[in-house]
């Protein structure tokens, strides 16, 4: 043992008074199987003699504990204890004598000040080797938020959370209040995701026996989540749309228009919408805070509904009204997801009237209009990809004006999904984008310690957004923060992998850490840090004290983009062979060798290692799906050249152009992929976005698509936004160029009506009103009109027409002609 530790040894005692509270009983519970996890002697204890301990660790909240509050008592008789500790969850830790061991005395102003100094306590310590040691303690500490929580979104069957027993989410319950953790928000039932269940009705109806027991299985948990909450002392929440219901339990004349979510200016709809509040009301035990989204989940377009703000806070009032029937005391938090400025003044306007202390305040949320400029001031991004919100030119700052003082505004980011979400990777890989979708292992500490930095101050408490345990490391970082602004993000890397996988690994997780931020930007072929994190990865492991779900979550996604990388690479090794074969030989006979050897190629592509399949499988035991079919559909341009090359096969007539477009697809003056951080160099103005799932092609993922990678990304505007601009210099006058465009608006965009563009070049048009392709990409090819560029350069302005709300590219060539 390092002689510099004045405190050290093997077994720790945690112990309360005799009249302790359950929460804080559970506390020092907590804490001992936590220090029996690093190989320490835990145990609990309840004042009396003190048994035999190398230290014994004394837990009081306010006065509970007479031994704490004594220790305190002298220690302040000549200095008064620091305003910091005169407070809500206020705390303090010292150092202090025992007549049988070393000892220390932790008091909290309340329980959750107690939590959030436990927690400090032991991440404090030194754990090796079976032993803790310290060099003392002397701890006065206030977090710098009143609320600090998570939405733990548990309204999908894919994710983590919707998956748990009641024993996982204990667990995690623990672990994240002892990193300041206070309000737990679930989501009990999403009602307009739930098929074929309908709980309230009279009687009961189910579509199925095995549906039935899902219901009931998933509600039990939420119930004891509830109750959990309150028994650690702490606070439970819960999420639910303004105005939907199981579908089951919906009649089809309830809904005008809001898709899955039914109308609330129908009486029935209404009386069903407030029915179904009232029974997911009165059947939890506790509930602190009731959060009703204003959109992105709710809404509903209709006349009589509109304007929105109107018909959601009279929802959210008569809620309220059930609400405090069944939990005195309880409030309500409202969003301004999707809300037009207008809405958003009259919003602002209602808080400030009397009546309305039953809304706590108001949570900045993804999809909130001001995000559109406030993503810009804290990330650089000019723009955020949710397409349903129009451009909005308010920011984070003016609506923290705005509020009255009486209401608090929380913060409510979106911190669970890499790409279009309220503050995406904007320099990602498309490729990598496509692979790993939102919802994949996601470390981001160093971009959301920025985001926080630059948003908090206007902020009065925060509960980001979370869709699994894939994203822990995020949460951690913003939870953090929330308690100590001032920590920066490297730091709390190191106490995070230092508590979770041991003194000896933390500098190579770490490290890997940061290699993993950064491996999705630009091109993953060229970008070095992959290999690098999966070297650094595996150091970790072979030093790290036992393993756990968060080491293999950072191993796995090392070696996932090894593997994405190596089929990459080996794709494109793979091309270049072919096309050599077709320059050769373009036949027919060619065509069909070329085909052969393309079918070879992609079996041949990089499989998943024997430890990726390991990992996949023990990782899905804790929650989270790994993209292993994902990665293995990625094949680089094969998959498009042989779909390509098989309709040449069918077609003579196009057989020439369509093998040249595979020996040379980016031929011309100018190509741009659009959308590709790294090859759209001319873009002016627009938007990037990268077709995610299924819908965009209508093809699941048991299939690869057979398109192009690059025509996978497209740049796109949307809603009153003027248009995609790209400007392309050093054209010669006296020459004919056509230009050829990738048009395909995604699945996700064509819940609008009217998809129509037309594209302009200088003022001149090049082509009229056009409908844009759905099912798959399509390429087009137009004459640029000599009067476009006869200054030497040429503005195309891709526009909305005939009612229009989108315009979308995905490629872009220039090309000479005779």
């Amino acid at each position: 043992m390092n002689p510099d530790y004045r405190f050290h040894g093997r077994s720790m005692t945690f112990i309360t008074a005799p009249d302790a509270t359950q929460a804080e009983r559970h506390v020092a519970r907590v804490a001992s199987e936590a220090a029996r996890r690093r190989g320490v002697t835990g145990h609990c204890h309840e004042s009396g003699d003190v048994p035999s301990t190398d230290l014994a660790v004394f837990l009081g909240v306010g006065e509970t504990h007479p031994h704490v509050v004594e220790e305190l008592s002298r220690r302040d008789r000549f200095a008064p204890s620091s305003p910091l500790t005169r407070g809500a969850q206020s705390s303090r830790i010292v150092s202090c004598v025992n007549q049988s061991a070393d000892a220390v005395a932790i008091w909290g102003a309340d329980i959750e000040g107690l939590w959030v100094a436990v927690g400090r306590f032991l991440r404090g310590l030194r754990w090796k080797d079976g032993a803790f040691s310290s060099a003392g303690w002397d701890d006065e500490f206030r977090p710098a938020f009143e609320l600090r929580g998570e939405v733990m979104s548990s309204h999908f069957t894919a994710n983590t959370f919707f998956q748990w027993s009641p024993r996982q989410w204990f667990e995690y319950m623990d672990e994240m209040a002892l990193w300041g953790m206070n309000l737990f928000i679930t989501i009990p039932i999403h009602m307009a995701d739930w098929d074929g269940i309908s709980p309230w009705s009279d009687p009961p109806r189910w579509v199925s026996e095995e549906r039935r027991k899902e219901w009931d299985t998933h509600w039990e948990t939420h119930c004891a989540v509830s109750q959990r909450a309150h028994e650690m002392g702490l606070r439970y929440g819960l999420w639910i749309p303004a105005n939907d219901v199981p579908p089951m339990m919906a009649e089809a004349d309830w809904n005008r228009g809001g898709g899955k979510y039914v109308c609330p200016s129908v009486p029935e709809a209404r009386r069903a919408i407030q029915y179904t509040r009232s029974r997911v009301i009165q059947g939890l035990p506790h509930v602190d805070y009731w959060f009703v989204p204003s959109a992105d989940n709710g809404g509903c377009p209709c006349d009589d509904c509109q304007p929105w703000v109107d018909t959601y806070l009279s929802l959210a009032e008569e809620q309220f009204r059930e609400l405090a029937k069944w939990h005195p005391g309880a409030k309500v938090i409202l969003s301004n997801q999707a809300l037009t400025h207008e809405e958003n003044k009259k919003l602002c306007a209602r808080l400030a009237e009397p009546g309305t202390e039953w809304i706590e305040g108001v949570a900045y949320a993804p999809g909130s209009n001001e995000t559109y400029i406030q993503a810009r001031e804290t990330e650089e991004y000019d723009w955020i990809d949710w397409y349903q919100f129009d451009a909005e030119h308010r920011s984070l700052k003016e609506l923290s004006r705005t509020m009255p003082p009486s209401k608090k505004l929380f913060l409510y980011p979106d911190i669970t999904h890499l790409t279009r979400s309220q503050y995406p990777v904007w320099d990602v890989d498309p490729l990598v984008a496509w692979t790993y979708h939102r919802d994949t292992v996601f470390f981001r500490p160093r971009g959301y310690a920025e985001v926080f930095r630059r948003s908090a101050p206007h902020a009065d408490g925060t509960f980001p957004y979370s869709e699994g345990i894939y994203d822990d490391l995020n949460q951690v970082v913003w939870l953090t923060l929330s308690c100590e602004p001032g920590r920066t993000h490297d730091d709390i890397l190191s106490e995070y992998w230092r508590w979770h996988a041991g003194e000896d690994a933390v500098f190579p997780a770490v490290c890997a850490t940061h290699q993993l931020e950064d491996s999705w930007r630009g091109d993953i072929t060229a970008n070095a840090q992959v290999e690098t994190a999966v070297l650094e990865t595996e150091k970790a492991v072979r030093l790290a004290r036992g393993t756990g779900w968060r080491l293999d979550l950072l191993r796995m996604r090392a070696l996932l983009d090894e593997w994405l990388k190596n089929r990459l690479r080996a794709a494109k090794l793979l091309e270049s062979g072919i096309i050599a074969m077709l320059r050769d030989d373009a036949t027919e006979s060619g065509v069909l060798r070329a085909i052969e050897s393309l079918d070879s190629a992609i079996r041949s592509l990089p499989e998943a290692s024997d430890e990726v399949l390991r990992l996949g499988e023990s990782l899905l035991r804790a929650g989270p799906r790994m993209p292993v079919g994902r990665v293995r559909h990625v094949t680089g341009n094969l998959a498009w050249m042989k779909a390509t090359l098989k309709k040449a096969l069918v077609d003579p007539s196009v057989r020439s152009a369509l093998v040249a477009d595979v020996i040379d697809y980016e031929r011309g003056v100018y190509y741009v992929d659009c959308g590709n951080p790294v090859r759209d160099t001319f873009c002016v103005h627009g938007r990037r976005y990268t077709c995610l799932d299924e819908r965009s092609y209508q093809t699941p993922f048991s299939e690869a698509p057979e398109i192009r990678p690059s025509q996978n990304s497209l740049v796109m505007t949307c809603g009153e936004d003027d248009g995609i601009v790209y400007r392309f210099p050093d054209l010669h006058p006296d020459r004919k160029y056509v230009v050829r465009l990738t048009y395909f608006l995604p699945t996700l965009f064509t819940y609008r009506e009217t998809r129509s563009q037309k594209l302009e070049a200088n003022g001149v048009e090049v082509h009229g009103p056009l409908v844009l392709p759905r099912k798959r990409p399509e390429t087009f090819e137009f004459a640029l009109p000599r009067a476009s560029y006869s200054a030497g350069e040429t503005t195309l302005r891709f526009r909305k027409a005939e009612g229009g709300v989108t315009t979308v590219v995905s490629e872009i060539w220039i090309r000479e002609c005779d």
